[in-house]
């Protein structure tokens, strides 16, 4: 039978193996990216002519490339809208990793279409929207964006 007390100190001597968590520090990262009017999409292409980039926490978005760099490890939440002013079909995909996350496909003109994806991110990994199909002559209007956020 073991006695209170030598569980107790039993209790006492396994927490300090561990650790406690006082304050968490860690720097959020958020990007919000709006597309120019009339975004060309062409199979095979990266998504990279950007009217608006607006970045917290720091510039990690390359808005010439279209591509995000990690800042750090963790989970990114990345939130995709399409929008295509001619009735053209869109297929993008969220890149990260060198693999497709999820894919956002619109068809039809005047409409949206939106999806998101949380992927886990090395720090100095790529995250970027590509187009995976797109037909002939296919734009995308200043409706489209993409924000990313670390959680």
């Amino acid at each position: 039978m073991i006695l209170l007390g030598e569980l107790e100190n039993s209790i006492s001597k396994l927490s300090n193996d561990f650790h406690r968590i006082e304050s968490r520090v860690c720097n959020r990262y958020a990007c919000h990216v709006e597309l120019v009017d009339h975004t060309p999409a062409s199979t095979g292409s990266i998504i990279s002519t950007f009217c608006a980039v607006r970045g917290y926490n720091g510039q990690h978005f390359n808005h010439r490339t279209g591509k995000f760099v990690s800042p750090h490890d963790g989970l990114y939440l990345v939130c995709v809208t399409l929008n295509e002013w001619e009735g053209k079909q869109i297929r993008v995909g969220v890149m990260a990793g060198g693999r497709c996350c999820t894919a956002i496909e619109v068809k039809c003109a005047d409409t949206s279409a939106a999806g998101s994806v949380v992927v886990d991110m090395k720090k100095g990994q790529e995250i970027y929207c590509k187009v995976s199909y797109a037909e002939q002559g296919a734009t995308l209007s200043n409706y489209s964006s993409f924000t990313i956020v670390s959680l």
